[in-house]
Order: C-alpha cells, then structure tokens, then sequence
C-alpha cells in the first residue's frame, strides 16, 4: 500500500471533483503535497482511484479522479497452531481466537 492513500467517504467516478476535508486534508498538507501532484482515494466500498490535487483552500483541499479500479477483496486462509495444553486453559484459547 503506499503511503499516500486517503479514506474518503464518497463514491468515486472517473474525471470528479471531490473535497477532502478534516484529519484527510491535514494530513495531505503536513505531507507537502503540492498543487499538480498525484494521490490515491478509497471509499471502504472496494474501489480505488487516482486523484491529481487541483486546489489547496483553508480548511480542504479538492482533487480530481483519474482513474478508478475495483479492487476485489482478498480472501486470505487462516491457520492457527497451538501446541497441546491443559484441558482447562482448552476454553480460554477457543474464546480468544
């Protein structure tokens, strides 16, 4: 993941202008990111856009989308090996697992 991704909470379409605002925009300017510069936005609903910064404000910043992917979510397998141990301690390691 790179380091310059941000949380927004919008749907992303292709050639959009959006704003990002809050703890996202500070942390965008704490970074020096500058105008012309590229970012990516996710939205928490899978999708994935590159975003070119158009313009700094007071308390935002505005980006236009680039490009916009899909990404599905990845299935990953969990394993979990535990050694033999005492009947009793058996339920405390189901419970916390």
């Amino acid at each position: 993941m790179p380091k310059d991704r941000y949380f927004i909470d919008q749907d992303l379409k292709k050639n959009s202008q959006l704003e990002i605002k809050d703890k996202e925009a500070h942390h965008i300017r704490t970074l020096r990111k500058k105008e012309g510069e590229f970012v990516e936005v996710i939205n928490g609903k899978g999708f994935l856009a590159k975003a070119k910064i158009e313009n700094f404000d007071k308390k935002s910043i505005k980006i236009r989308l680039k490009d916009v992917f899909f990404e599905k979510e990845k299935k990953q397998k969990l394993i979990l090996v535990q050694a033999f141990i005492k009947p009793n301690k058996l339920d405390f390691l189901l419970e916390k697992t």
